[in-house]
């Protein structure tokens, strides 16, 4: 009975502060001096620990000084947040009141008066308290009526009391009553319900010498309450506040002549504990109440203020050139829609849909200047964005009624013969309800050339339906400005047509509030139609993924709405970080889930760029979408220059069947485009240029090439050939490939001129930001030329129409200078016109540049340009078989760039003297390594370093002999060596990390100098230590995909598995093995000499005999290569008989006819070649994560830390029998990652594997720089050999192996095709990149990116071959891919 009495009574407690769940934190009301600002929150998840919630949440608006002082909430029954405060000093007679039910959205403000005594000075504090027993709210304050009470020694007009009313809706409230006299000026007061008839209150005694804070108590809430207790709190303290907190009831209040909050804690309100140094508040907070609000509410708080678009990249737009000197987007297709004539010159605002299959686009259009009447919309229409039908009349031309005025503008002035002009900043709505495209405009009125028509003074909004049979319904109003209804306008209203399903769309639409954002401009000002009444102009909104929605305006104004719409965040800011003017912008959910917005990034509208966010509000590049800015040949009033007001598809209004980025805009407020941007959006080129355009039957198809089409310049495929044709004296045809970043770069292509006496085709190479190194012309006199400085170097005299022309060009950016080949003969050599870094896009364009407009061109232009209407004569040139290659080291590359991780290489070049050299010394260590090893990045640098340092290790022990390359374990000369220093120890290490370099020349000549270095035979003392060469050289065959290197070596390897048949079989059909041929000098098992069935060899030996099978089969031997199989399921069974320690569920070493009854490290051999396939074996890799199995702080142990047998420490004597081996860790973790991989249902998996991967990476330290030495103490990390020579750089184990197949999760397959699981577990990182991998031929490139944001090539995981994607997934996980 106690302990239910007990729950009740916390239950009633927390009722105090609002209903309580789990999942509740604490919240408190806040204000700053001088209480102007308006409602704030702070928050604490322990009742300790305070933080702000950023920004203000209501605004005070009532009372004679309209300040928020000393708020107050409490929630309601029904979920509704009540809330109070005080709104003047002095003066006022009441407080003021609203509610929420989110804490974010408010109603109106009403101010409630409640001292009817004409007398009274104030009315100070409101404190808030649900009566859970009447069912009420009861509000509690502080007044002073003057000679009411005694004043004692307090200020006539400073002696207050404790008031309250009551109410249940708000709406009506009882008559004031004294709540308490307890003989003292009272303020501030608090009231807690502990439990049945169990009242206390808190308040401060606010007489002079006192102004602390004192208790009282009572049976009811309404008193009559106990004579007030002694103080409890410091002089100075007031606006105290309670929370129960952990069985306790704290006490916040603000000690104010201290600046600081303190707080007291007790659990009777009799005996108190200090608890101010224990407990923390941000600066500035002031008297709040505490409640208790969801967690989910409060993280809304949290992000409502501090959530916002803004910009985080590097890039910039430089006005002063057109493509202000952006990288280019792959795969924009910019094709001109309308190409404008006299008469109807001046066209903007173009809206798009995609519905049924088909693109619409309308536009308004004016004879000629901005708001000039008449205006009207047309509307184009296409079914692939490419061609588009010619534009016709969707809202016609409609007069405004004689006698109009706008009397505040223009006093005295009349509309007479007037006509309204189009404007619309939405132009689309899809009906979810009934599937009806409905295109919508709005009539508004220029009383002069210069009145601005967005004023609200306009006629009203329009709808008109478009079916899909291409005819359109009536128009209609669905929205009159004042002055205008159904009496005095010339179309109906919509809810007068008879289509009950067109109605029906209209109120659906009329009912969103994201399809009214956009009318604040043209609707009257105020209306409540509006959902925003601050006329910001050219609304653009999207969703966020948790449902808030983005708003974006003209001049880069943003904020956000967390309701759909219905209310937002005032007022709009600018969003940080753009740089945007009066060009409008445009902002999309794509496809993929990421965010773009399209935008003019300067003061000027040029260029068309676009930027790109995972979240939808930190926005993190800038690339270009169309930087082609040509004269405008009509002038007219407020036609500024360039490709601008962009508008997307909005959400609802369709995804076009290709999954892209569709936007249209116009260009000088002349013409109309539409700009395809690729989904994904990529703003890298991942492969070279080797196009036949034979194979595209159709512009889209082309999705590694940037196009820019005009109506009178277009861009068409003509079978083998791209044709680009021009007649327009203002504009011409491009087209560019974007190209990997490279420095030594050759260029070839066919052209084919269809004239020879006027038009011009310029080939230029360019760098990121547009800069041409080289220009090749073919003129209009019909000479081709390469421009080298100010002058041109001639490749052909004379050029005949009809005849193509191989072009070669060899360019190097570090020499600056380019060789020119024409029909296969070198033709000249020129420097470059501009020295540049790197070239990455190749352009082909019917035409030069066009210097102006520019930044210092007048922004209006009155004149037309001349001949503004007329044509060139056409000219034609087709292109053919353009080819990019590179000669750049790393020219494979996809992704990553090796001269990024060349500080890398330079830091280990600075680590050392360099006393040793052999076949590739330090000097040469970055350029071997950027022809050679697969390049990895990632967010964790440890990783990254470490696998750099370990290739820049291997390339150490290469070195050349008299019968080709050898690899070495020691750089020192050891005595007991083989011929050159070598030992084959290791050789299966070697095999399966230099597997991985991309000349097969080091692999092919290490693996033929051990077996025919010899004088055409095996090395000597190869027989030396244990093997798994053969199983090793397979793997290596499942990477090169050479049969030839794999059945070349056969012969020689089976000679070797034969010698290990005949020397080291036991009666008993197992291998055995002494521990120092094992490699493992001193084991726990055995001895330097002691003749034992190890799993090592046995497990090699496994493995080598179904590697030899395969091997036998490729060739097509099938008998043999079923021979060596039975071979391996014959020791198969025994190890897993015989090995199998039943007690220990461990493999382990047979001592005669017993076990060693140990576990050692070479017990997860097994798993290596995959041989156990029972499930029962799984238990076994328990111990791989038990700290008293193999789980140590520097690495897995090569002995069970619980063994009696355990050393610890080592003693340098090259014991295996505790300390950690990279040999054995290279061992075990590549075991794990095939037991994860190939096997059902593992008992560990990524994290475990990350962790030892993440351990292994911390090891290989000395002195805090990279290391790799012999073995290392388990404990604390010290190598056990020290800092010797003869240790430096030891090359006895594997770990970019274990980076490429486990962390990167590239698992090689015998037949080509490519599997990729990662083993990175949740969390660890945001984005990885394995790149460079030549894999069977194929250039193979592993890209994983959580928000899509790092790479630009997609969320999540992605495969690329030879630089095309081909596989990918939205996660961490498996992705499989066949050729």
């Amino acid at each position: 009975m106690k302990k239910i009495f007990l729950s009740a009574v916390t239950a009633m407690m927390m009722m105090q502060q609002g209903t309580a769940w789990a999942g509740d934190i604490y919240v408190s009301t806040s204000f700053h001096e001088p209480a102007n600002e308006g409602l704030r929150f702070i928050y604490s998840r322990d009742g300790i620990h305070w933080d702000s919630i950023p920004g203000t949440f209501l605004k005070p608006e009532v009372g004679t000084q309209k300040v928020m002082r000393d708020p107050s909430i409490v929630k309601g029954p029904d979920g509704t947040y009540h809330f109070v405060w005080t709104c003047s000093w002095r003066g006022d007679r009441g407080f003021g009141y609203s509610s929420s039910k989110d804490l974010i959205h408010w109603t109106p403000e009403r101010f409630i008066e409640v001292m009817k005594d004409t007398t009274t000075v104030n009315v100070w504090a409101p404190e808030l308290f649900y009566d859970d027993v009447k069912k009420q709210y009861m509000i509690i304050w502080a007044s002073c009526i003057p000679g009411k009470f005694p004043d004692g020694i307090e200020e006539h007009k400073n002696n207050h009391r404790l008031y309250y009313c009551t109410t249940k809706d708000f709406k009506t409230f009882s008559e004031s009553q004294l709540l308490i006299d307890p003989g003292f000026s009272c303020i501030d007061a608090t009231m807690v319900k502990r439990g049945k008839d169990d009242y206390v209150m808190v308040l401060k005694d606010n007489t002079r010498k006192q102004r602390n804070i004192k208790v009282a108590f009572a049976k009811t809430p309404y008193g009559p309450w106990s004579a007030a207790s002694e103080a409890f709190t410091p002089m100075y303290s007031e606006g105290p506040s309670t929370a129960y907190v952990n069985g306790w009831w704290y006490i916040y209040y603000d000690w104010y002549r201290q600046f600081i909050y303190g707080a007291q804690r007790t659990k009777d309100f009799k005996h108190f504990q200090d608890q101010t140094g224990a407990v923390s508040f941000p600066e500035g907070h002031k008297h709040g109440t505490v409640f208790m609000a969801p967690e989910e509410l409060v993280d809304n708080l949290i992000k409502y203020n501090s959530r916002a678009v803004h910009y985080t990249g590097n890039d910039i737009s430089l006005p002063a050139r057109h493509d202000g000197g952006l990288s280019p987007v792959v795969g924009v297709h910019t094709i001109e829609t309308m190409r404008a004539e006299k008469g109807a010159t001046y066209n903007h605002q173009p809206m798009i849909a995609y519905w049924k299959g088909k693109f619409y686009m309308h536009y308004l259009t004016d004879p000629r200047h901005e708001h000039e009447a008449p205006g009207k919309t047309m509307l184009q229409t296409s079914d692939d964005g490419y061609t588009w039908s010619e534009p016709k009349v969707l809202f016609p031309e409609y007069k405004v009624p004689d006698g109009f005025e706008k009397p505040e503008k223009y006093p005295g002035l009349k509309a007479k013969n007037l006509m309204a002009i189009m404007h619309q900043r939405v132009g689309w709505y899809v009906s979810k309800k009934t599937g009806k495209l409905i295109a919508m405009g709005n009539y508004v009125v220029s009383m002069t050339p210069k009145d601005n028509p967005t004023d609200g003074n306009g006629i009203g909004r329009v709808v008109r339906e478009i079916k899909q049979d291409g005819s359109f319904g009536p128009v209609y109003f669905i929205y009159y400005n004042h002055g205008f209804s159904e009496k005095n306008t010339d179309f109906p209203y919509y809810k007068k047509s008879k289509d009950k399903a067109f109605v029906k769309a209209i109120d659906e639409l009329l009912a969103d509030p994201m399809a009214r954002m956009q009318w604040a401009e043209e609707a009257d000002r105020g209306d409540d139609i509006l959902p925003l009444k601050t006329p910001y102009k050219a609304f653009s909104g999207y969703t966020l993924p948790d449902g808030w929605k983005v708003g974006l305006w003209k001049h880069g104004l943003t904020t956000i709405s967390c309701d759909g719409g219905n209310s937002w965040r005032t007022p709009a800011k600018r969003a940080h970080g753009f740089v945007t003017s009066t060009g409008k912008i445009w902002g999309q959910r794509l496809s993929d889930g990421t965010y773009a917005t399209v935008y003019n990034p300067a003061e000027y509208r040029w260029p068309l760029a676009i930027s790109l966010s995972s979240d939808g509000l930190e926005y993190t590049t800038l690339n270009l979408v169309n930087g082609e800015v040509t004269p405008e040949r009509h002038g007219g009033n407020y036609k500024n220059y360039g490709p601008q007001y962009t508008r997307g598809i909005q959400e609802g209004n369709g995804t076009p069947a290709d999954g892209n980025l569709w936007v249209t805009y116009s260009n000088n407020k002349e013409d109309m485009w539409v700009s395809r941007i690729t989904v994904p959006v990529q703003t890298k080129a991942t492969t070279h240029a080797d196009t036949d355009f034979s194979k595209f039957s159709k512009l889209a198809d082309m999705g590694d090439w940037n196009i820019y089409s005009p109506k009178w310049a277009p861009v068409e495929l003509d079978g083998q050939w791209l044709k680009l044709s021009d007649k327009d004296p203002y504009d011409y045809a491009k087209v560019e490939r974007v190209i990997p970043e490279t420095k030594e770069l050759t260029v070839e292509f066919d052209v084919m001129p269809g004239q020879a006496d006027h038009g011009e085709l310029d080939i230029e190479f360019l760098d990121n930001s547009g800069q041409a190194c080289s220009r090749i012309v073919l003129d209009s006199l019909g000479a081709i030329k390469v421009k080298g400085g100010p002058r041109y170097g001639t490749l052909v005299k004379k050029y005949s129409p009809g005849e193509t022309y191989h072009i070669k060009a060899v360019l190097s950016t570090d020499m600056h200078a380019g060789t020119y080949y024409v029909n296969g003969k070198k033709v000249t050599q020129r420097q470059f016109d501009t020295p540049i870094r790197e070239i990455s896009r190749v352009v082909f364009r019917t035409g030069p540049l066009f210097s102006e407009p520019n930044n210092e061109t007048p922004a209006d232009q009155a004149f037309d340009m001349p001949r503004a209407d007329e044509s060139d004569p056409m000219a034609t040139f087709r292109i053919a078989n353009v080819k990019t290659a590179a000669a750049d080291a790393d020219a494979q590359a996809a992704v990553l760039k090796f001269d990024n991780f060349k500080p890398y290489v330079d830091k280990f070049n600075s680590m050392e003297d360099e006393n040793i050299k052999q076949a590739i010394p330090n000097s040469e260590s970055a350029e071997w390594m950027s022809r050679n090893v697969p390049l990895f990045d990632c967010p964790q640098d440890n990783f990254k370093e470490m696998y750099y340092y370990r290739w820049w290790t291997l390339r150490k022990h290469i070195k050349r002999t008299p019968v080709g390359y050898g690899m070495t374990e020691f750089l020192v000369q050891r005595s007991y060596a083989d011929r050159y220093n070598l030992i084959a120890c290791a050789i299966g290490h070697h095999v399966m990390e230099t597997r991985w370099l991309r000349d097969t020349t080091y692999i092919s000549q290490i693996l033929n100098t051990w077996y025919h270095g010899n004088d055409g035979k095996a090395m000597q003392k190869m027989d030396k230590f244990s093997s798994w060469n053969p199983a090793a050289v397979y793997e290596a065959y499942k990477v090169n995909g050479s049969k030839s290197f794999l059945l070349n070596l056969k012969p020689s390897l089976e000679e070797e598995y034969a010698r290990w048949q005949n020397t080291h079989r036991l009666d008993n059909g197992l291998y055995w093995q002494e521990d120092v041929r094992d490699g493992m000098e001193e084991s726990a098992s055995g001895g330097r000499k002691k003749k034992f069935a190890r799993p090592t060899i046995n497990s090699y030996m496994y493995g080598n005999a179904m590697a030899l099978a395969e091997m036998n089969r490729l060739s097509g031997d099938n008998g043999k290569a079923e021979e060596y199989k039975n071979e391996a399921g014959s020791l198969k069974k025994l190890v897993e008989e015989k090995l199998w320690n039943k007690d220990d569920a461990f493999f382990e070493t047979l001592k005669g006819d017993s076990s060693a009854n140990v576990r050692e490290a070479i017990g997860f051999i097994p798993w290596y070649f995959n041989m156990p396939d029972d499930r029962k074996f799984d238990v076994a890799w328990k111990q791989a994560t038990d700290e008293k199995g193999f789980s140590a702080p520097y690495g897995l142990t090569t002995c069970e830390r619980r063994s009696p047998l355990f050393r610890t420490h080592g003693t340098g004597k090259c014991e295996w029998d505790g300390a950690v081996w990279p040999f054995a860790t290279s061992q075990t973790l590549t075991a794990m990652g095939n037991y994860i991989n190939d096997y059902p249902n593992p008992i560990v998996g990524s994290k475990d594997f990350f962790h030892q991967m993440e351990v292994y990476v911390e090891s290989q330290h000395h002195r805090g720089k990279p290391y790799i030495g012999e073995y290392l103490d388990e404990t604390n990390g010290a190598w056990l050999m020290g800092d010797r020579e003869r240790s430096r750089y030891y090359n006895h184990s594997t770990f970019n192996d274990l980076m490429i197949t486990g962390i990167c999760g590239l698992r090689p397959q015998a037949d080509g095709s490519i599997v990729v699981n990662p083993l990175l577990p949740d969390g660890k990182w945001d984005w990885f990149c394995l790149d460079n991998v030549l894999y069977h031929g194929h250039n193979i490139s592993i890209v994983y990116d959580k928000t899509g944001n790092h790479y630009r090539h997609g969320k999540g995981l992605v495969l690329l071959v030879d630089g095309k994607k081909v596989a990918q997934r939205s996660n961490i996980g498996r992705l499989e891919y066949k050729f």
